[in-house]
């Protein structure tokens, strides 16, 4: 949906490895760490989470390795994948172009706190999230971008929409008007 709309851009879409997952009874599915519950963020999966965010690391490596600069890199994702791109751009050493998060939350806060680079404050932030979201709720999502806010970002951006989990038009629409702005600024 959004790619036709920036011919040139190269898009990598990683996916979560096959894991069990606890509060799927143990099933095995895609995903990028375990989750226990949707009601308790502190019982979060910090080695899982740890493991994935250095994966991310290394595809960012590689792009920077075969010639992108940092700078010019935004991580995003959506639900499991935006906690885990917060969390990588958030604590990474390169200082990335952007965040966009959709339908998520920032995981394991007090370790990002503690370990957040000093250039994430400078980085732009889209945030969408439905406010009738009944798997990653509302208060979560709407909690970690005050906690963003609260640590001095300069430039989030934090937008809500009358839908449950998962996206539609109008966020797509704000989203693109913020890639468009975003990859302005970067190209000059």
């Amino acid at each position: 949906m959004l790619a036709p709309s920036f011919p040139g851009t190269k898009w990598i879409l990683p996916h979560a490895r096959i894991i069990p997952v606890t509060i799927n009874m143990q099933m095995k599915m895609s995903a990028w760490f375990d989750l226990s519950s949707l009601s308790d963020m502190d019982n979060e999966d910090e080695k899982g989470l740890l493991s994935s965010a250095h994966a991310i690391n290394e595809i960012i490596t590689a792009e920077v390795d075969a010639g992108m600069p940092a700078n010019k890199i935004i991580l995003g994702g959506f639900s499991q994948g935006c906690a885990l791109g917060l969390l990588t751009g958030l604590t990474t050493e390169r200082k990335l172009a952007g965040l966009i998060c959709l339908s998520g939350w920032l995981p394991i806060r007090k370790l990002v706190k503690s370990s957040m680079s000093d250039h994430a404050r400078n980085m732009p932030v889209f945030w969408g999230h439905g406010t009738a979201d009944q798997v990653v709720r509302y208060s979560w999502g709407e909690m970690s971008a005050k906690f963003l806010q609260d640590s001095k970002f300069k430039d989030v951006t934090f937008k809500s929409y009358d839908m449950g989990h998962g996206s539609d038009p109008e966020e797509l629409r704000d989203l693109k008007a913020w890639l468009e702005n975003l990859l302005n600024k970067t190209s000059s």
